[in-house]
């Protein structure tokens, strides 16, 4: 039994890192082990040596501790937080060598799909994960508002964002009894295809009754040039739709996909 007066919520440490690895691991590894063949030994060593999690300490990232031992990791970001340089990445050449470069190219194209733009007045939570073995203790709650106290401090912030997905209805529910409501549902043939997850939901917490959504580009929205390829098969497409014919023409629909970078959205 957790007794909830020990558990403490304290700004990451270098030598967390090995622990926030292992319970981000449990939380999002699945998402990424369907794109390689990699075990979970060889995958937390990539996510160590490539920084796919910061290992450097810096404003609003956050773990939480019972016992001195760590639980559960928020991180968040927004528009003019100072951005901290990862000094140690491993390069490609050598990743490529060791792990795959098929392995490395899908988990760096996994990375930019599961990234986004954060905009002006956003305090956006990267990610947030707790422990297996502490769960329903209140834990995500605690993280959840420290990261609302965090935000509310900062005179240019106005809501609290993040994506989820649209199967993780345990953490829907906890967003929204924290006050999220869902401001946008986002369907990507891309993610579906790299982690089964087609609807991915938006949410947002507002810190004031007075703010409103405003139209905005994606931080990614220069990716979208390469939907232009796309537009050379539009009419073989078309065929292939109407009339029939060879239907791996389709697979030039792919190229359409990345102009969900060149649409704007509300937020």
């Amino acid at each position: 039994m957790i007794d909830k007066e020990s558990i403490e919520i304290r700004p990451f440490m270098i030598t967390d890192h090995s622990k926030v690895i292992n319970i981000l691991l449990l939380s999002f590894g699945s998402k990424f082990k369907r794109l390689t063949n990699l075990n979970n030994d060889d995958l937390k060593s990539y996510m160590m040596e490539v920084l796919l999690f910061d290992n450097q300490p810096q404003e609003r990232y956050f773990v939480a501790t019972i016992k001195n031992e760590v639980v559960g990791v928020v991180k968040s970001t927004y528009r003019n937080k100072m951005k901290i340089k990862n000094t140690n990445k491993t390069s490609s050449f050598y990743l490529a060598k060791k792990y795959g470069l098929g392995n490395v190219i899908k988990l760096k194209i996994a990375g930019i799909l599961l990234s986004d733009s954060t905009n002006k007045g956003e305090y956006y939570i990267e990610h947030i994960a707790v422990s297996e073995t502490a769960r329903g203790y209140g834990i995500g709650t605690l993280l959840l508002e420290k990261v609302i106290d965090e935000a509310k401090i900062i005179n240019e912030i106005n809501r609290v964002t993040l994506y989820v997905a649209s199967t993780n209805q345990g953490a829907v529910n906890l967003y929204e009894r924290i006050g999220f409501k869902t401001t946008k549902k986002r369907n990507s043939l891309l993610t579906h295809l790299f982690f089964k997850n087609r609807t991915w939901y938006f949410m947002s917490k507002y810190l004031n009754s007075e703010s409103k959504l405003k139209l905005t580009l994606n931080k990614y929205w220069w990716l979208g040039i390469l939907g232009m390829i796309g537009f050379v098969s539009f009419n073989d497409i078309r065929n292939v739709l109407t009339n029939g014919g060879n239907f791996l023409v389709l697979l030039n629909l792919l190229w359409f996909s990345w102009f969900i970078y060149f649409l704007p959205s509300r937020r």
